[in-house]
């Protein structure tokens, strides 16, 4: 059954590129002010599916309702919906001042309004002292201000983002994963953003889909998918280990595995960065485990569940 009170409301999506499925039967309710994640490594039709919610593709199959009305064959530019791609899209012809007004433009807003809104929103990103330069000349984070900056001036019922932190060097990406996060909250924004990368997921997400080859094979609350995977594919895009024990698969994160006990472990390869990693031979296979100290194979190891 439909939930009436969802935002947008994505209904057994197919598609198909040379008689190969790209997305078989996606369906995901988003409810108003959500941030929702949909984690999947590329080739899974991440993408594809954010294209067809803003129109700029068509599906084989399925429907998409936003704010209750059926947008499913409406025209890209009549959907109100805000997209920041993967290269952010910023025109290089452009200025600051131009991009941002972009959506406004072809909206034919009127003028006072446009300045207006300009005003606002270039206030709101500290952009104002940026408008007349182009995006040459602009750092990673001032493109990301942008970017938010003409998706969020038109207003729009949903905001859709293709893994916009990409491009950005660590702690750069670790800054504007809040940014966005805070800001999404502040202005009770619905986002569906689409990412392969785990850390995005733990900052950003209130709930979760996972995506996998078309398919959404898990979704849920953000701690419940990260913390205790219930399908396979899932534990291993998060990097678990896949364990076979008394007839049963246990997955278990390299973290959850502790120096000491009566599990012999010998050691494949060991690599220390911040943490220990290492590479184990155990009678269930190998094992991948971080710790925070040196391991001495005559301790042993405990792996929950075993």
């Amino acid at each position: 059954m439909v939930n009436l009170e969802a935002k947008i409301s994505i209904q057994g999506i197919s598609k198909r590129f040379e008689k190969e499925y790209v997305l078989n039967s996606v369906s995901m309710e988003v409810l108003p002010g959500e941030f929702r994640v949909i984690l999947g490594q590329s080739g899974t039709g991440k993408t594809t599916l954010l294209n067809i919610i803003s129109g700029l593709i068509s599906p084989d199959e399925g429907k998409i309702i936003l704010d209750g009305k059926d947008i499913t064959k409406v025209p890209t530019e009549k959907r109100n919906i805000a997209y920041i791609f993967q290269d952010l899209g910023l025109f290089s012809s452009l200025t600051v001042k131009d991009n941002i007004i972009y959506g406004l433009m072809v909206r034919k807003y009127k003028s006072e309004d446009i300045e207006k809104r300009l005003h606002e929103y270039a206030s709101k990103f500290g952009l104002l002292n940026l408008l007349n330069k182009y995006p040459i000349e602009l750092s990673g984070g001032q493109k990301q201000l942008v970017a938010l900056a003409r998706a969020l001036i038109i207003n729009p019922s949903i905001i859709l983002m293709d893994e916009p932190l990409s491009s950005l060097d660590t702690f750069l990406r670790n800054n504007m994963r809040w940014y966005i996060k805070n800001l999404a909250k502040s202005m009770n924004l619905t986002v569906i953003y689409v990412t392969h990368d785990v850390d995005d997921c733990a900052i950003m997400a209130d709930k979760v889909s996972v995506l996998s080859n078309g398919k959404i094979v898990e979704e849920g609350d953000k701690g419940e998918i990260l913390n205790n995977p219930r399908k396979e594919e899932t534990a291993k895009l998060l990097g678990y280990n896949i364990i076979n024990f008394n007839n049963s698969r246990l997955f278990v994160h390299p973290s959850k595995i502790k120096i000491g006990g009566n599990i012999e472990a010998r050691i494949i390869n060991e690599e220390r960065g911040i943490m220990f990693h290492y590479l184990l031979k155990t009678q269930f296979g190998e094992i991948y485990a971080i710790f925070d100290r040196k391991y001495n194979e005559k301790e042993g190891i405990s792996i929950p569940g075993v």
